[in-house]
């Protein structure tokens, strides 16, 4: 069998030239009733769904035609169904849409391309939210909403919509609590507080912050690159609160639900630019039509592992070679779910997409745990200092892929540790971490450590001169506490001084150990209604989506003025899709 993840140049353009037919793209549902889902025909031949989410290479594909031609319509089906409402894709979008169109009485259909659920982050943002504050009162001083819309639109260069993120802001907090409040019903998932210290039991299903505590002296209103607290962290994963969820759909429609595994969509069903229903099909080979009478959610997730369209769409993100992406979910014949195909089978129906989209590619740690992207001196492997480190994690990413090698190393000393008060909060920064698990992690050769300098500089691929008189310069700044070349705030330049020193090695490699390809964010161009538009932007009847298929969300860059804000967007706009296919409105 051919290795997870992956598809030869010939096999996918060979698929293209056959009409994009479901070998090379696919979509989204098994019944939560006592169907059997389709599936592989041997278990030699079932792909490890639980498999951790080790990176693989994205299925390579040229440049010139991502989006191929659309599948004919067969001519026969092994089954034909008339709902009111299809869901293509069941992750956190999916789960959502499905639950609120079965609480509208719609009868509801779901295809889903994987095994089980589309599991990608842990994280969700709680803004808004009356449970949240409950268990962690401390965020609600963070939560000024004003500050909050106008720093995600500056981040976004204002080519988002900025009617999405309002009504994002003005729905969040009811959809997280639906959402969680499902889970919560059973007494065995925690929902740890602040006052217990954000911890949970081993092995606990639960929810916490994702980071804590908040930094001392943090104020997200005086920061240039501000994040704002109130993030919810699922543990283990997301399944069980899935679940939860599906539970709630089947106890409100009762039979008029089904979901299908291992089923992809393939196409949409259109006739004079209105969408009236799905095609699907299953492992074996057989076809699907459903007809919609109210509406069809497109929640089928993003495309990081279709290199067309990553050249075609984010471009600065292309690897002819392939692209690592973190994501997991595998299809019946063990390949990546998250090439497209809800981007694709929309354009097909006439969608548009977005133009100025993004990713979600940002620094984890560098395979440690240590200080993350807390602004320590960083150095590209020329010796030199390149940027104000005092940025958040897809920034720091997006300026670490314009480097040689696409490696930076990140240097700081002992007294670092004295300053974390001072620190900022935000994506893949530690400021809670101890000098004594930085220095175990050095002693188990994790990180570069030495008691000298020039001792830590001749562990590093580095120009060494280049590096030692960019330290010396950098020192210098710090006793003056005015960066005089890039602006970094002077509480946060904190020289290095002090024995040991360390370094930590960032890697633009994809993987969750340096860099990590979380997911792509250009969508189709949609509104705050989840509806989608053509290229005459006009509303396409018939047609919702939510998640990362949904356009207009974020644009250029993903700015991360919230963690988890991308789950918690297709948490909640999944909410609205659902509400809204059911409705016809």
């Amino acid at each position: 069998m051919q290795a997870q993840g992956s598809l030869s140049r010939r096999a996918f353009l060979g698929a293209m030239a056959l009409g994009g037919a479901a070998a090379a793209m696919g979509a989204a549902g098994c019944s939560p009733k006592s169907e059997a889902p389709a599936s592989p025909t041997s278990s030699q031949d079932k792909p490890d769904v639980n498999a951790a989410a080790e990176p693989t290479a994205a299925p390579a594909a040229t440049s010139n035609d991502w989006l191929g031609t659309e599948p004919a319509t067969p001519d026969t089906f092994a089954e034909e169904m008339d709902v009111d409402v299809v869901v293509v894709g069941l992750g956190w979008a999916g789960v959502c849409a499905t639950r609120a169109a079965c609480e509208e009485g719609a009868s509801v259909v779901v295809f889903e391309k994987g095994e089980n659920f589309g599991l990608t982050s842990k994280n969700a943002h709680a803004f808004g939210s009356k449970l949240w504050l409950e268990h962690y009162p401390e965020s609600e001083k963070y939560w000024d909403r004003t500050a909050i819309i106008n720093a995600v639109m500056k981040g976004c260069l204002n080519r988002n919509s900025d009617a999405i993120m309002s009504k994002w802001l003005n729905t969040n907090g009811e959809a997280f609590d639906w959402f969680f409040g499902a889970a919560l019903e059973n007494p065995e998932v925690v929902f740890t507080s602040s006052a217990e210290g954000n911890k949970l039991p081993k092995d606990a299903t639960g929810i916490k912050e994702t980071s804590w505590p908040y930094p001392a002296n943090y104020n997200p209103l005086e920061e240039y690159w501000p994040c704002f607290p109130g993030t919810a962290c699922v543990a283990p994963n997301a399944t069980p609160f899935f679940e939860a969820n599906i539970a709630k759909a089947e106890q409100a429609a009762g039979d008029k639900l089904r979901i299908m595994r291992f089923t992809p969509a393939i196409k949409l069903l259109h006739d004079n630019g209105h969408v009236t229903g799905v095609i699907a099909q299953d492992a074996d080979g057989n076809f699907y039509k459903a007809t919609a009478r109210k509406g069809v959610v497109l929640a089928t997730g993003d495309f990081f592992s279709n290199l067309a369209m990553v050249n075609a769409f984010l471009s600065r993100r292309f690897d002819e070679d392939g692209i690592k992406n973190i994501y997991s979910v595998m299809d019946a014949q063990g390949n990546q779910c998250n090439v497209g195909d809800g981007h694709r089978m929309g354009a097909w129906a006439g969608a548009m997409m977005q133009l100025d989209g993004c990713n979600m590619t940002h620094a984890i740690g560098g395979g440690t745990y240590t200080v993350g992207t807390l602004p320590a001196l960083v150095l590209n492997k020329r010796g030199q200092r390149f940027m104000n480190e005092d940025i958040q994690g897809q920034q720091f990413t997006e300026r670490l892929y314009e480097q040689k090698d696409k490696t930076v190393f990140q240097l700081y000393d002992a007294s670092f540790f004295d300053h974390m008060d001072d620190m900022p909060y935000g994506h893949g920064k530690h400021p809670e971490v101890k000098f004594e698990t930085v220095q175990k992690e050095a002693e188990e050769g994790k990180l570069l450590t030495s008691d000298t300098i020039e001792g830590l500089v001749d562990q590093m691929d580095i120009d060494k001169d280049a590096a030692l008189a960019s330290i010396k310069r950098y020192n210098e700044l710090c006793t003056k506490g005015d960066d005089e070349d890039y602006g970094k705030v002077s509480k946060r330049m904190i020289g290095l001084t002090t024995p040991p020193f360390f370094c930590d090695t960032y890697i633009g490699d994809g993987s969750m150990k340096g860099v990590g390809n979380l997911v792509t964010m250009s969508g189709l161009e949609s509104d705050e209604e989840c509806h989608v538009y053509n290229e005459n932007l006009d509303v396409i009847p018939g047609l919702y989506a939510a998640g990362n298929v949904q356009g207009n969300r974020f644009s250029v860059v993903y700015p991360e003025v919230l963690q988890g804000h991308s789950i918690a967007m297709a948490m909640t706009f999944g909410y609205i899709a659902g509400k809204n296919a059911a409705a016809g409105k």
